[in-house]
């Protein structure tokens, strides 16, 4: 009875989850609500049913489909987390113990976004990139961005040792996407794709840069050609047209037919070095 009374006074109710099976056999989700109150001095139990399968349903899916894309980021990244981007708290769910890229340092203890990102961005990331990090990785780009895609990409270079090393931020949004702006967070390295396409391009470059050179030593081949074989073929067309004209001058038809023989044999050695 003193129990009751409290609960009357608080407006003490109850909730519980449950499962019934359907008559033809499916599992119906059931939310119960039992709640106690007063009506004319006597003391009632109110109860309410509520079918919520489908909420629940669409609950287990978003449960496992941020589960599957925790799982995928795990397998080749060395860091991945979950953040909310509303409160900056996160959680570590696989972090590498390489010391050279202090990730189990910077990542540890009770994550916050802003505090883990920026230890990171400044210890290791090279200062070319840092302000282009930071800027795409904070919660409000990520928001904004988020908003039309599901998945960001955003390469940048650390330093790792002496050297230096090509790595990617991926951020995934979270299922409850937009209610709630959760995301996963995993950086891996791409040093060797990222040096591997490199190589690539600089290859396809020094072949397009022996092409064009190509290209221009036949356009210079074909414009001295041209020039070339004009030279001998006007003096011939010349000489015999002025030879014609002086038929009678024997002498001067003796002098063209010179000079058209000799242009003849320079035009001929000419098609000769051109088909060898």
């Amino acid at each position: 009875l003193v129990g009751s009374e409290m609960c009357i006074r608080d407006r003490y109710s109850v909730a519980t989850e449950y499962r019934v099976r359907h008559n033809n056999g499916d599992i119906v989700h059931v939310m119960g609500n039992v709640k106690l109150i007063e009506s004319d001095g006597e003391l009632l139990l109110q109860r309410y049913l509520l079918d919520y399968t489908d909420k629940k349903k669409e609950e287990v899916r978003k449960e496992r489909r941020q589960r599957d894309l925790i799982q995928a980021l795990s397998e080749d990244y060395l860091l991945v987390c979950s953040f909310s981007l509303d409160t900056k708290a996160g959680e570590a769910l696989r972090v590498s113990g390489d010391r050279l890229r202090k990730l189990d340092e910077l990542f540890a203890g009770e994550l916050n976004l802003d505090r883990c990102l920026g230890g990171y961005i400044n210890e290791a990331v090279v200062d070319e990139d840092q302000a282009m990090l930071r800027d795409a990785l904070s919660a409000e780009s990520l928001i904004t961005r988020l908003t039309d895609e599901s998945r960001i990409h955003v390469n940048y270079r650390i330093n790792h040792g002496d050297a230096t090393e090509y790595c990617q931020a991926t951020v995934v949004r979270g299922g409850d996407w937009p209610q709630a702006h959760n995301v996963v967070l995993g950086l891996r390295s791409v040093d060797v794709q990222t040096r591997e396409e490199m190589k690539k391009k600089a290859l396809l470059e020094e072949a397009l840069t022996q092409a064009n050179k190509a290209n221009a030593a036949k356009s210079a081949f074909l414009s001295n050609m041209s020039h070339d074989i004009r030279t001998p073929m006007n003096a011939i067309v010349c000489m015999t047209d002025l030879a014609a004209q002086q038929a009678d001058d024997p002498a001067k038809v003796r002098e063209c037919l010179s000079e058209v023989s000799h242009s003849s044999h320079h035009l001929l050695d000419l098609i000769n070095d051109i088909l060898d």
